[in-house]
């Protein structure tokens, strides 16, 4: 099946002894499709393979911090996507997805786009009680 073949694409150079840039902008490229094929409601109900393709949450926060905004953007709906699966939120506030959400909607790399999509994650994991206070406590959304 073709989204099998995309999830193995995205672990190309996953090893520690593997530096190629080429492939871990083969990772970023195949991440934007699953994004993009997430993002249309392509992959049903299994948001934890978008999880699983990037390798864990934590893989997911530097495309936040990146200079590049469509690697912003996709790091955010990827974020969204995978936090519509309440059985994975501890996966994410584990890796401390809440403040990274909330600044990465404060820099001006970040477009309507990408603040809406931030939205969606954050209002996804505010089913929480203590992740509604973690995001008042990072200060919230500047709209």
């Amino acid at each position: 099946n073709a989204l099998d073949i995309i999830l193995e694409l995205c672990q190309v150079g996953r090893t520690d002894d593997d530096d190629n840039v080429a492939d871990s902008e083969l990772q970023s490229e195949v991440l934007a499709v699953l994004c993009n094929l997430s993002k249309g409601g392509h992959l049903g109900s299994i948001p934890e393979a978008l999880l699983e393709s990037a390798g864990s949450a934590l893989d997911l926060v530097p495309l936040l911090r990146s200079n590049n905004s469509t690697y912003i953007l996709y790091g955010a709906i990827a974020l969204g996507n995978i936090a519509v699966d309440t059985d994975l939120h501890d996966v994410l506030i584990e890796a401390d997805v809440i403040a990274a959400l909330l600044d990465t909607s404060r820099t001006k790399k970040s477009s309507q786009e990408t603040i809406r999509s931030i939205s969606y994650a954050l209002c996804n994991l505010s089913v929480r009680p203590s992740s509604c206070q973690a995001i008042v406590e990072g200060g919230g959304l500047d709209l």
